[in-house]
C-alpha cells in the first residue's frame, strides 16, 4: 500500500463534501431539490466524509477491493457512487417523460370530448378557462381567403 491519503487530498476531499453539502440543504430550504433526492446526496456526502475524515475507513476499503492507492480507491468509490446516481436520476427522468406524455394524450381526448359536445365552443374561451392560448390566424386569412 501507497501509505496513507495526503493530507492536500484528505482536505480537499472533505472540503468539497462539506461544501456540496450545504449547497444541498440550502436547494432543500429554497425547494430546489426534492427532499427524497436531497437525502441520498447526503447519504453520498456523509460516506465520503466518513472516507475522509476516518483514518482507518479508506485503507479497509482499499484492501477489501483490492486497490493498492489509496487516492485511486478514493476515486474509484466516488465514481461507482456517481454512475449509481446518474443511473437513479436517469431512471426518474424517464419516468417523468413517460408520465408528461400520459398527461398530453389526456389532455388532448378531454379536447376533442369537449369539442366534439359543443362545437360551437369559442376557442378563446376554452383558452381562458385552461391556460392554453390556441393558434391564432393573421388578419389576410381571418376572413377565409388564402394570404397566397
Amino acid at each position: 500500500m501507497t501509505g496513507t491519503l495526503s493530507l492536500h487530498a484528505q482536505i480537499l476531499a472533505t472540503a468539497l463534501a462539506l461544501g456540496l453539502l450545504v449547497l444541498i440543504l440550502e436547494m432543500v430550504r429554497r425547494q430546489r431539490i426534492q427532499e427524497r433526492y436531497a437525502v441520498l446526496w447526503v447519504g453520498v456526502l456523509v460516506f465520503l466524509l466518513v472516507l475522509t475524515v476516518i483514518p482507518a475507513a479508506l485503507p479497509f476499503l482499499a484492501h477489501l477491493v483490492g486497490i493498492h492507492n489509496y487516492t485511486a480507491a478514493l476515486l474509484a468509490a466516488i465514481s461507482i457512487i456517481e454512475l449509481i446516481l446518474l443511473v437513479n436520476l436517469t431512471s426518474k427522468s424517464s419516468m417523468t417523460d413517460e408520465q408528461l406524455i400520459r398527461v398530453q394524450q389526456e389532455i388532448a381526448l378531454i379536447r376533442m370530448q369537449v369539442d366534439a359536445e359543443n362545437p360551437k365552443l369559442n376557442h378563446e374561451t376554452a383558452s381562458v378557462q385552461t391556460g392554453i392560448i390556441p393558434p391564432t390566424r393573421d388578419a389576410a386569412s381571418a376572413d377565409g381567403t388564402d394570404p397566397v
